[in-house]
Parts: structure tokens; sequence; C-alpha cells
């Protein structure tokens, strides 16, 4: 592919992202609320409709300073956040697929299980709480993506296997705290990752989590905005160590063998 037409069909990518981005937000931020995905948007303040000047993913937020242009109230970060990056993961997954040899049905699984994980990521962190309706769809996106053409049966009882071993330590965690070490929302969640990354790295992306989570952990806690019984959701860094293990490919064992020789 030459050079110049990537770089427009990634730029193609990024916008398609942050438009999906944008819609998104809106999925965020009423669900459990009552309120339909239809419907014009409006600021959360003084509840006036916003303008299609208003609703340009990123660059409004940019050019109104991340103010309302009606109250002039201050717009939550996490509108351009989630659009910003929701453009990035769309743009890392269609290299992805590029170079993995991924077909186009399975690049479009491959972006709406990115697009369920932006709203487990962000929701779990605004509420602690990863809701069913999205850990089922990822673990039904992930399970699509495991039944793509030249797999077979028993390909996929590996990956559905491989689902199940990749939650054992998050259930572990689950049932002998009774629930208040980790969610079963948390299991949940595991298991569609270990069904789109296998065994070996679906492993490695629980133990990337536990290692970002204990950083963020200790960094709140030497900031004292956490105490030792804050309660911190994991399924940003369960989200993060499964995008680590996918784009980098790098299971924990390559990690402690790096250290070692260092």
């Amino acid at each position: 592919m030459d050079i110049t037409m990537g770089l427009f069909l990634l730029s193609m990518i990024f916008i398609l992202g942050a438009i999906v981005g944008s819609f998104l937000n809106v999925v965020i931020l009423r669900h459990n609320t009552g309120k339909s995905l239809s419907g014009r948007s409006g600021c959360m303040v003084c509840g006036g409709v916003l303008s299609a000047l208003e609703l340009v993913p990123i660059f409004s937020f940019l050019f109104q300073n991340g103010n309302c242009t009606k109250c002039n109230s201050k717009i939550s970060l996490q509108y351009i956040l989630v659009e910003l990056g929701t453009a990035v993961l769309f743009v890392l997954t269609s290299i992805f697929a590029y170079t993995h040899s991924v077909s186009l049905v399975g690049l479009i699984v491959l972006l709406l299980a990115m697009s369920t994980l932006v709203v487990l990521a962000t929701y779990d962190f605004k509420h602690t709480i990863l809701p069913d309706k999205y850990t089922y769809s990822f673990i039904a996106l992930a399970t699509i993506f495991a039944m793509m053409p030249d797999k077979t049966i028993i390909d996929l009882g590996w990956q559905l296997f491989a689902g199940l071993t990749t939650a054992l330590p998050i259930f572990a965690l689950w049932f002998f705290s009774k629930g208040k070490a980790m969610g079963f929302g948390d299991v949940k969640l595991s298991v569609g990752m270990g069904i789109f990354l296998g065994v070996y790295m679906g492993i490695s992306a629980v133990w990337y989590a536990f290692v970002i989570g204990a950083v963020y952990g200790l960094v709140l806690m030497a900031l004292k905005k956490a105490g030792a019984k804050s309660e911190v959701p994991f399924g940003p860094f369960l989200i993060l160590g499964f995008l680590i293990a996918l784009f980098m490919g790098i299971g924990f064992m390559e990690v402690v063998n790096s250290i070692s020789l260092i």
C-alpha cells in the first residue's frame, strides 16, 4: 500500500473513531438513566441544546476551551478523552488487523469490541461497576472473533477454555474475598479477554492489570488521595492489560526475562 494512501486511510479511521467516541459518550452518560440514545445532546449543567458546531468531536471541546458556550460551565474531560481514546484505538486496531491479515469482518468485530471496552472502562471508572449488558456483549464479540473462517470447533473450544482459565485468578479473588476484593463483573470481563487472547496472553493481560493497578494504588496513597480501604475500579486496569497484550504481543515471561537481563 502506498504511504500516502495509508496515511489517508488512517486519518479517515481516526475521524471515524472520534465520531464513534462521541456517540459512546452518549451511551455512557445515558446508561441506566432511563433516557434513550435518541434526541439532541445538551449541556449537563444548564440543559441548553448543543448546536452542530458544538458537537464536532475533539475540536468543539478545544475551540470552546472546555466550557459551555451558553452558561460557561466546565465541560467534563470525559468527552474529549473518550473521543480521542476511541480514535486512537480505532487506528491501532486497524494497523493490528492489517499486519495480522484480519479480514474486513474480523476488523469490524474488533472495532465493536474496542468500542465496548471504552464504554466499560469509562463507566467502571465513574461508577465502579461493569454493566452486564456490555460485558456480555464483549464476550459475544470475542466468541464471534474466535469463530472466524479457518477456525475449527476444536480451535473454538480452546479459546473458550482460555477464557475460563484467564478468569480463574479473578474468580478466586472474588470468591475467597466474598466480592470485597474483586467484583464479579471483572470475572466476566476477563473471560472475554481470554477468548480473544488465548491462555498465555490472557493470563499475561491479567498480570499486567495487577501490576498497573498496584502502581496506581500506591501513587494515590502517596498523594494522600486514597486510603488503604478506598474502592478502586479494576475494570480499566484489566482493559489496559488486554490492550498491551493484544497490540504489543508481550507476555509476562518476556517481561521477566528482560528484567533478569538488566
